[in-house]
C-alpha cells in the first residue's frame, strides 16, 4: 500500500513539473499582440490564465456578415467553434439580457457553442472559472498545446491537434 501511495505520489510530481516546464510556460504578456486587444483587465486576467495553460484564444474574432467581435474565440481541428464572452455590468441591465440573447442565438445557429462567464464569478472564484472553462474547451476537442497553427480565417490562431489524453 505504502508502495502504491509512493508511485502515485511521483506520478502527480511528474505532471505538475510537466505542467510547469511545458512551451507555454514561455509565454510573455508583455509581447503577446493578441493580448493586447482584449478590452479590459478582466479579459487579459482570463487571456492570461488560458495561455499559461497552453490554449491560444482569439481575441476580438470579428464574425463574418455580422457587427459580432468575439471576447475569445476557439477553432477546433474537428471544426468545432467556440465564443467565450467576459460578461461586465451591462450584460445584466434588460436591454444587456436581451441582446446577448439573439446574439446567442444566432451563434448558435450558425454553429458556434457560447460560453459566458460573469466578471462576478470570475471575482469571486477566479480559478474555478478557468477550470470550468479549460473542461468546456476539452469537452469541444480543444486541448492545451505546444504548436500553434495559423488560422485560415484572417489570420488567427487554431489549436493544435487534440491530445490524446
Amino acid at each position: 500500500m505504502v508502495g502504491l501511495l509512493v508511485v502515485l505520489g511521483c506520478a502527480l510530481m511528474l505532471f505538475f513539473l510537466s505542467q510547469i516546464t511545458t512551451s507555454s510556460s514561455r509565454y510573455n504578456p508583455d509581447t503577446d499582440q493578441q493580448r493586447s486587444k482584449c478590452s479590459n483587465k478582466l479579459e487579459k486576467r482570463v487571456y492570461d490564465a488560458l495561455r499559461y495553460k497552453g490554449y491560444y484564444p482569439v481575441v476580438e474574432h470579428k464574425v463574418t456578415k455580422t457587427r459580432f467581435k468575439l471576447d475569445f474565440a476557439f477553432f477546433s481541428p474537428t471544426g468545432a467553434k467556440i465564443d467565450i464572452e467576459i460578461d461586465g455590468p451591462f450584460h445584466r441591465t434588460p436591454e444587456g439580457i436581451e441582446r446577448d440573447r439573439r446574439r446567442d442565438k444566432y451563434m448558435k445557429t450558425n454553429g458556434w457553442k457560447v460560453f459566458r462567464i460573469t466578471d462576478i464569478a470570475l471575482k469571486e472564484n477566479f480559478e474555478k472559472q478557468i477550470l470550468l472553462l479549460e473542461a468546456k474547451l476539452n469537452d469541444a476537442g480543444i486541448y492545451p498545446s505546444r504548436v500553434s497553427l495559423p488560422n485560415p480565417r484572417k489570420g488567427g490562431i487554431r489549436q493544435n491537434i487534440p491530445n490524446p489524453h
